[in-house]
């Protein structure tokens, strides 16, 4: 059971951690890692599916990676509840579908912003910042 402990500790950090690696730290074959790996994130995306943002909800296009390449840019949507402040209160970061996004300019097309709001906010009051 410590080994499932670490392991959920290890891939729910910000930088996150391989197989590989779990499969070293944990000392477990790769296959078993892979299968923790599997399992824990994939409890985490239903939790996260039972907690949809609600109130005012602002959802915006961003990019992490390489800036001056536009193939080593990814697109991510960020969507935030917001308070009487518009500070947010609740913020989900997601990697849209690959079939949302237009593969020469890495942007991600509308149809991948309507998406990101029909799985992850309650719809009723969500501000869109996104061309397109």
């Amino acid at each position: 059971m410590p080994r499932w402990f670490q392991a959920m500790f290890l891939i729910s950090r910000p930088s996150g951690i391989s197989s590989s690696r779990l499969s070293d730290v944990i000392q477990v074959t790769y296959k078993t890692a892979w299968l923790i790996a599997r399992k824990i994130r994939h409890a985490l995306q239903q939790a996260d599916k039972g907690d949809p943002l609600t109130g005012i909800v602002r959802v915006d296009p961003i990019f992490y990676g390489y800036s001056y390449y536009s193939d080593a840019r990814q697109p991510l949507l960020i969507g935030g509840s917001l308070n009487e402040h518009d500070q947010p209160q609740h913020v989900k970061i997601k990697q849209p579908d690959p079939r949302h996004v237009n593969n020469e300019s890495r942007w991600i097309e509308k149809s991948g912003v309507q998406a990101f709001v029909n799985h992850h906010t309650d719809g009723a009051a969500v501000t869109v910042f996104a061309r397109g």
